[in-house]
């Protein structure tokens, strides 16, 4: 058989099982994973111009779909599981368990788009937090005693604000008994 009639037989097969060449296709996706990776980072590499010409073209003609809410949630879901392990589902109902408040400040949540906090070292992931505490963790190096140490100026430098917030501890010693750290 040429290729030109096998190219024509494949075709006229999957036209008439498409259930069964999906199903085929994708089991092949699922067990050679690797060998995809591979096999792109080759094609890739030769044709680079090629795939920002496409990539470019692509985006010019879906520019509605790009920058619809939908497109945007969709891709953020995406984001996460690729970057975090964590699926929509997980995603909402770590929301919920929150009851849509920050893990750290304990504010809602709003319309802004959560931020998956996690520690560096192990991965875990710790809870749903606004951007401005994520950060405030980032900046911190997630040391306790250094945002211990800002609470303790916090209050030493406004102590009217720490008097009428009784929950706020005013020194790193109360913190740490609090946290029970020795």
């Amino acid at each position: 058989m040429s290729t030109e009639k096998e190219n024509a037989y494949k075709r006229t097969w999957y036209a008439a099982n498409k259930d069964k060449g999906r199903a085929y296709c994708k089991a092949w996706r699922t067990t050679n994973k690797e060998k995809r990776k591979i096999d792109y980072k080759d094609w890739y590499a030769n044709n680079k111009e090629k795939k920002a010409t496409y990539d470019k073209t692509w985006r010019e003609s879906n520019k509605a779909r790009i920058y619809s809410a939908a497109y945007k949630k969709r891709a953020a879901s995406l984001a996460r599981e690729k970057r975090y392990g964590l699926n929509q589902e997980q995603y909402n109902n770590m929301y919920l368990k929150q009851l849509g408040l920050c893990a750290i400040c304990h504010d809602p949540l709003g319309d802004e788009t959560p931020h998956v906090d996690h520690c560096h070292t192990t991965k875990k992931i710790r809870g749903l937090t606004h951007g401005k505490c994520n950060t405030m963790l980032g900046y911190a190096n997630d040391h306790i005693l250094k945002l211990g140490y800002a609470m303790e100026y916090l209050a030493k430098h406004s102590q009217e604000e720490a008097k009428n917030l009784p929950h706020i501890k005013t020194t790193i010693s109360e913190l740490m008994e609090e946290l029970n750290i020795q």
